[in-house]
């Protein structure tokens, strides 16, 4: 889970336009962001003890909905209200900073990004200037998309929720304030429950819109802005603002040191985070002891830097990473934190506080400003991609190598369904035009990368053949994997190929390892457990019993077929393309294909699952570890010069010819045009 989000409004908010005056400024809400931006930084530096560290994302968003809730409420009942005037103190807050970051971010970009690279690049660049970063990662972020961690723009989607939020927040606020002003705190929490359920529903449903869109995100800024309500101003200091108080720090820090990437987030799990940061936000919680402790004088300093502190460590960490496979390590950690802590000191001090002094404080001078300072980055983000990257820059070693990121199946955009597409999805045909059809290929997008290969075995053979692949989808009957609708899908096919006829051999073909060992290896590692309807309690054990009683129903349920499972493609812990390409770039010849003890062991239970159920059931097994993985030391990801993979997994078109003979020797003699 990356980029998490920074709450921008910032201390200037309280003291010149918040819900408090100027001489109650509250630095336990400073002490409050230090917190949150500490927690999201050493999460991101990969230290122990922070796995669940991406919560201050939701603490930053309550602590912006409770100081704008403010802020409208206190300039509607004064009757002052102005959407210029609250739009352009957004712009002088955010923009600066952030002006100055993306101009030191396209620079080293341009020196450092390969050239796919710098279009993503150029891409997130002209999300990042029109706010619409969220939209953009949510749309981009797929199964495909597994270099998040060195993508220098992905925590800009943060202040694009923010925003769409602030578009949203003044209106609703303004005609409740004039026509049902009595019901104004049931309206926002109303809202508020809405968009929880949002969120929930949308997590349930895999995906990533739970996570960057601004529906689902915005019950946490709404539970601030009813901390700001006149209904809150119930609670009063004394000995139940004290109790809340200390629950609040718990529910705070518990989940940065238990949460981790095995859990479902946000959604239902936000909830003690964000109920935390609102009664911490809540003005009776000032004077409480854990209040006075956030107001401590360090942390209240790295509170009022905390959007500059935000918006540079994960460039910082993305281009380390970028350039060194894809680790931090101890060394890049700590040289992040330092220059996070430099650059972030530096922006506060010369960039932020000038910008927020009387001179550039009128909407007639900050709006066009503001909008004459993003132009130029929309229209150099519009040149990266037109020029596709200014591949020019390189070496061309360099672009051939990188060039393998391309080298997949031309159709595979038509025969890989996406993983929110609809029910039953459309088969695709490969092999002899016009023959009949006697394969059938059920998998994931490992069986996608491999269906160059079976086309060139079924046109040798004079046969057609069918295809029903869908991401992240293992050909397990009745399981449900990382995402919902795969149970769906994978029993669809397996009910449609086991009806047609003239179908006489069905391959499955899929990232088994992942599966087996409840996780992705790679670049973007995850841990999910698969489930079924049996499983009362998710977890290894459990899913490892999923996995073999899934692929006895799927074999059950094709009785009668041929079956050939194909596995054992070696996951490699870096993008190989890339790291070719880089290693030429730079200099460097350093060994980065998984180890063949590694491989071994990851693909151990695989092994012996599909030697113990599918060769028992009769089902031809195609190891493709035997050729790509043979020993001693490390696994193949090069042949004369030209990258097997497209990525840090998938085989590359190249790779999946280079496997025909090995495939074709293995697969059933009797495939041909006439009926079995």
């Amino acid at each position: 889970m990356t980029g998490h989000a920074f709450g921008f409004s910032t201390a200037v908010d309280q003291r010149s336009n918040g819900p408090v005056a100027s001489s109650d400024h509250r630095r336990d809400i400073d002490g409050l962001r230090a917190v949150a931006v500490l927690a999201i930084i050493l999460f991101h530096a990969d230290l122990p003890g922070f796995s669940g560290g991406y919560v201050g994302v939701d603490i930053f968003f309550v602590i912006s909905g409770y100081l704008i809730g403010g802020l409208l409420l206190r300039d509607l009942s004064g009757q002052r209200f102005s959407i210029a005037g609250f739009y352009a103190r957004r712009a002088r807050r955010i923009l600066p900073a952030l002006v100055v970051l993306l101009a030191a971010t396209t620079a080293v970009a341009a020196l450092l990004l390969l050239s796919w690279d710098f279009i993503f690049y150029g891409q997130s660049l002209r999300a990042s200037a029109t706010f619409t970063a969220n939209l953009h990662f949510w749309r981009t972020t797929s199964y495909f998309d597994n270099n998040a961690d060195t993508k220098p723009l992905l925590h800009i989607w943060s202040l694009a929720v923010e925003e769409q939020f602030y578009l949203a927040l003044p209106l609703v606020m303004l005609l409740a304030w004039r026509f049902a002003k009595g019901w104004l705190t049931a309206l926002v929490a109303t809202l508020a429950v809405l968009s929880l359920l949002n969120a929930q529903l949308l997590l349930a449903g895999g995906g990533t819109g739970a996570f960057y869109l601004p529906t689902p995100r915005a019950w946490e800024f709404l539970a601030g802005t009813l901390m700001a309500l006149p209904a809150a101003r119930a609670l009063k200091p004394g000995r139940l603002a004290e109790a809340l108080a200390a629950l609040a720090v718990v529910a705070i820090l518990l989940p940065v040191v238990l949460y981790g990437e095995t859990t479902a987030f946000p959604g239902l799990a936000a909830l003690p985070p964000v109920l935390g940061a609102a009664i911490m936000v809540h003005p009776a919680s000032s004077g409480t002891r854990v209040g006075r402790m956030l107001g401590w004088r360090p942390l209240a300093v790295i509170g009022l830097m905390s959007y500059s502190l935000y918006l540079w460590h994960w460039p910082i960490m993305a281009f380390w990473r970028y350039t060194h496979r894809g680790a931090l390590g101890l060394d890049g950690a700590a040289l992040s934190l330092v220059l996070t802590a430099l650059l972030g000191a530096l922006s506060w001090r010369f960039v932020e506080r000038p910008f927020r002094q009387p001179w550039f404080s009128r909407p007639v001078l900050v709006l066009p400003v503001s909008l004459v300072a993003l132009v130029p980055f929309v229209a150099i983000a519009m040149l990266i991609v037109d020029r596709a990257g200014y591949p020019e820059r390189l070496p061309e070693e360099v672009r051939r190598l990188e060039a393998a990121r391309g080298d997949v199946d031309p159709r595979r955009d038509e025969c890989l369904q996406k993983s929110l597409a609809p029910i039953p999805g459309p088969m695709c045909r490969f092999g002899a035009e016009g023959a009949p059809v006697r394969i059938a290929v059920i998998g994931d997008s490992f069986g996608a990368a491999l269906l160059p290969a079976f086309d060139a075995i079924a046109k040798e053979r004079g046969v057609a053949g069918v295809a029903a692949l869908r991401e992240g989808c293992f050909p397990l009957l009745d399981v449900k994997p990382l995402y919902m609708a795969c149970r769906n899908m994978i029993r669809d096919a397996v009910d449609r190929v086991a009806a047609m006829k003239d179908v006489d051999t069905v391959v499955l073909a899929s990232r088994f390892a992942a599966a087996g060992e409840s996780s992705r290896f790679g670049v973007m590692r995850w841990t999910r457990f698969i489930t079924d309807d049996a499983t009362r309690r998710p977890g290894f054990e459990d899913a490892r019993r999923v996995f073999r009683d899934g692929l006895e129903r799927s074999l059950a349920a094709l009785a009668g077929k041929r079956v050939v499972i194909v596995y054992g493609i070696p996951e490699q812990p870096a993008n190989v393309p890339v790291e070719a390409a880089l290693d030429r770039m730079l200099g460097r010849d350093k060994p980065f294909a998984v180890t063949f003890d590694a491989y071994r062991a990851r693909n151990a239970f695989t092994d012996a699952t599909m030697t113990e159920i599918g060769g028992g059931a009769g089902a031809v097994l195609i190891n493709l570890g035997t050729v790509l993985c043979p020993g001693p030391d490390r696994c193949r990801v090069m042949e004369d010069g030209h990258p097997l993979y497209s990525d840090d997994n998938h085989l590359s078109r190249t790779g999946a010819l280079s496997l025909i003979p090995f495939i074709d020797s293995r697969m059933p003699s009797g495939i041909s045009a006439a009926p079995r």
